[in-house]
């Protein structure tokens, strides 16, 4: 499998057989906020829970109106071309807010579950 290593700029085949060359993969947690025109916003957190709680925090403080309108939820990506599209790896940093792919999980807030 080919992942992408940003801290090099390069791609690199994760060695299944043991730990030696093992590409180091980030995983981020996203809040993702859409509404019913189509826009999208998130937020980037390093640990679940984080993104879980603002998630929380953001769908509470709507109105049920706004609610109808609007769908938030976490997700995470990782640092691989297979979660970010190519210019995520421009700068020096990640930008994990540039996604196409998105997991979600048990135990990921869903505003559709609330």
């Amino acid at each position: 499998m080919l992942y992408y290593n940003h801290r090099k700029g390069e791609q690199k085949k994760i060695n299944s057989g043991g730990s030696r060359g093992k590409v180091e993969i980030m995983r981020k947690y996203l809040v993702i906020d859409e509404n019913k025109y189509g826009d999208t916003f998130s937020e980037v957190y390093d640990t679940l829970e984080e993104a879980n709680e603002e998630a929380e925090y953001q769908w509470d403080h709507l109105t049920r109106r706004e609610q109808k309108d609007r769908h938030i939820f976490v997700g995470h990506v990782e640092d691989t071309k297979e979660y970010l599209d190519d210019w995520a790896f421009e700068e020096d940093e990640v930008d994990y807010n540039c996604y196409h792919s998105v997991d979600t999980d048990e135990g990921y807030f869903n505003s559709e579950n609330e």
